[in-house]
């Protein structure tokens, strides 16, 4: 018969019960890795940070928050369900929020796809080809 102790158990864990034989990982000495591209790295995400910001604000403003208007003053709201006069105070800037929580939330793509279509656009200044409609 095998028996178990708790010590027998918990010397298989590492990190658990660390003898003198083990080595340790001291966090306060590692520092973080230097690379040649890490400024160009930060920047790029700051700018992707950036469109995703403004792309998100311009859903907000321009879609989600008009029809959250326009169910707020629907005709067919009842007093069941009325906020009262908080509501009639407060109720745009509770719209704006709902509306830039819906823009966030992961399962709205629309902020995606207007970045990936900002993306593809042509800088401005550059030289786009020119069409001549005249034949």
């Amino acid at each position: 018969m095998i028996s178990l102790s708790p010590t027998n158990l918990l010397a298989d864990v590492p990190g658990v019960l660390a003898d003198a034989a083990t080595p340790t990982l001291d966090r306060g000495r590692l520092s973080p890795i230097e690379s040649p591209f890490s400024d160009e790295l930060d920047e790029a995400a700051r700018k992707q940070k950036q469109a995703r910001e403004s792309a998100e604000q311009l859903i907000a403003s321009a879609f989600i928050l008009p029809v959250l208007e326009e169910v707020r003053n629907s005709p067919f709201k009842t007093e069941m369900f009325s906020g009262g006069r908080a509501e009639e105070v407060f109720g745009q800037q509770l719209d704006v929020i709902f509306a830039e929580r819906i823009t966030q939330s992961a399962g709205f793509g629309l902020s995606e796809a207007l970045i990936r279509q900002f993306d593809q656009s042509p800088a401005p200044g550059s030289q786009e080809p020119k069409v001549d409609l005249r034949g």
